[in-house]
């Protein structure tokens, strides 16, 4: 090899791990929230995603067919922005609303006053000398060009009236929001959606010079979409009354109380199902860790006539309500401690869809067929199947697409292990249900109060393992496990088991114990509610074995 190629290959390491090094002294691309988080199908339209280090995004990547889209803006901070240019901004911005809308045009600005005059004498000029050259002409001003508004023809007017409004809230001394330096940031997307594409949850991540970002939580929905407009609180004039089926999007700024007008016929059994930290799970600098909505039914007579803050033991409320009478009603969405700010982001499914509150069992045996009852509102079908192929995932999501709308999906679980009923009653250690290990059995605390005893025989030195799964099923059950002698007395007992893998459940309720058998003879597992509750939907599945291996990343 000659020495102009050791040359060239020590010139192109160089320059290589030069390279390399400045991308590692570079942050990783972060989103905070997309807005509007979904979309219908068959629809072209724009949102606004906030982040950081987001200046060299080229593009997006969605998971799943059907969706498409593309990069048409990038703005930087709002805190970049001089206070002085404001005016110019706010003009710019209501002439192209303006456009948009066929509206009046805003009045012309006014120009500078110019500065006054100095009062100190200037000094004599020096007179030009023969043979000097002419003096260059002074250049004109120029005027910062506003990156904020650099593709300003090119966007929608939803997205114009959002930086109008973003806009408005970073900069007035007046405003309660915060500097957001996480959230600075911001990518204008358009996004096409297809009319055909699978309706459901999609990954959305930006892809820039340093890497592909967060996945942020992207719906494709089949209703008619709705964002809302400010001022749209109940103290504003009311907006027209809107028909469900139909989902509404919306952001809470600090104090904001976001509502809509309804028009309701009676009979109707309302699902209002909102999202929010479905889509954001957790939120690093706020206090709590997410955006925790509360949604308001208000009746014709402006009376609260439904309420919820929670569904069971997830923050995202669910609002289920048959309609006594044919009328316009005020759904009002809020923070339950009134904080707020551009990724308290919600999108709320309104209309008669299928809503399934629970389903037993919550799983069955892999490769065998297990239907399953389904209890809830609006439901076709009293009955469905579990999909138990082998080689699945040992937690999956059932998903019914019925013609309408398709349900909400709930989590179950398949296993290798034989499978039982338990069969009531069984709730003292004489009646207890007799069970041959290994065994996994379905059951319900079907009322307050209730107890489940199971019986088995044991060998001396043998180690046995109970675990319940019904939390992370998506059951409101908070089991508490004992294991017991054939006397009755304790010999091990468990409350809660962290999961390390269910790591978004706040609550970690499900219960677990190990115990090595000090000799052969009868014992007992009891299962109950730690609060004493029970009812049909408080479900779980009791696995009764030896220890197997374990494994997950």
């Amino acid at each position: 090899m000659n020495k102009a190629v050791v040359s060239i290959l020590v010139l192109a390491l160089i320059a290589g791990a030069a390279q390399a090094q400045a991308l590692r002294g570079q942050r990783e691309p972060y989103i905070g929230y997309g807005y509007p988080a979904g979309g219908r199908q068959g629809t072209t339209f724009q949102i606004t995603v906030g982040g950081q280090y987001l200046a060299t995004t080229r593009g997006v990547f969605v998971s799943g067919s059907g969706v498409r889209a593309s990069v048409v803006d990038y703005l930087p901070p709002y805190r970049s922005i001089r206070f002085d240019r404001l005016p110019e901004f706010r003009h710019r911005i209501l002439t192209r609303i303006a456009q948009l809308t066929g509206g009046p045009l805003p009045p012309p600005l006014k120009a500078a006053t110019p500065a006054p005059a100095p009062t100190t004498p200037a000094a004599p000029a020096t007179p030009a000398q023969p043979g000097d050259a002419p003096a260059p002409p002074a250049p004109a001003p120029r005027p910062e060009p506003p990156p904020l508004l650099a593709n300003l023809d090119k966007l929608s007017l939803w997205s114009v009236e959002q930086i109008r409004t973003m806009l408005q809230a970073n900069l007035d001394p007046r405003s309660r929001v915060q500097n957001k330096v996480a959230i600075g940031e911001t990518v204008i997307l358009e996004v096409t959606i297809d009319a055909d594409a699978p309706p459901g949850d999609r990954d959305l991540r930006l892809i820039t010079r340093t890497g592909l970002s967060n996945p942020l939580v992207f719906e494709v929905g089949r209703t008619l979409e709705v964002w809302e407009h400010e001022p749209n609180s109940r103290t504003d004039k009311p907006t027209a009354a809107l028909e469900p089926p139909l989902t509404l999007n919306g952001q809470i700024m600090p104090g904001d109380q976001d509502t809509f007008r309804l028009k309701l016929r009676q009979g109707q059994k309302m699902v209002i199902q909102v999202q929010a930290r479905h889509l954001i799970p957790y939120l690093a600098d706020a206090v709590p860790g997410w955006f925790q909505p509360t949604a308001a039914l208000f009746g014709p007579e402006n009376q609260e006539v439904a309420y919820q803050d929670d569904y069971r033991f997830h923050p995202d409320p669910v609002v289920l309500y048959e309609v006594p009478s044919d009328g316009e009603y005020v759904l009002e969405i809020a923070d339950s401690i009134y904080r707020g700010r551009e990724d308290f982001v919600y999108r709320v499914h309104v209309g008669e869809q299928p809503f399934v509150t629970h389903l037993f069992p919550l799983g069955g045996r892999e490769g065998n067929a297990t239907p399953v009852t389904l209890t809830g509102w609006n439901l076709l079908f009293p009955q469905m199947q579990l999909d138990t192929t082998p080689g699945g995932p040992a937690v999956r999501q059932a998903v019914w697409d019925w013609p309408e709308a398709p349900a909400n999906p709930l989590p179950y679980a398949v296993d290798t292990l034989p499978e039982a009923t338990e069969v009531e009653p069984n709730g003292t250690r004489a009646a207890a249900q007799r069970v041959t290990l290994p065994l996994i059995i379905n059951g319900r605390i079907e009322k307050p109060g209730d107890v489940d005893v199971f019986r088995l025989e044991g060998r001396a030195g043998e180690e046995l393992v109970a675990e319940v799964m019904a939390r992370r099923l998506d059951s409101p059950l908070d089991s508490l496990l004992r294991l017991m002698n054939a006397s009755g007395k304790p010999l091990a007992w468990n409350d809660d088991h962290p999961d390390q893998e269910a790591a978004l459940i706040t609550h970690h309720a499900d219960s677990y114990l190990r115990f090595r058998l000090p000799a052969a003879g009868t014992y007992y597992v009891q299962l109950s509610d730690t609060s004493q509750h029970g009812g049909s939907e408080y479900a779980y599945r009791l696995r009764i074995s030896g220890p197997r291996p374990d494994f997950a990343v």
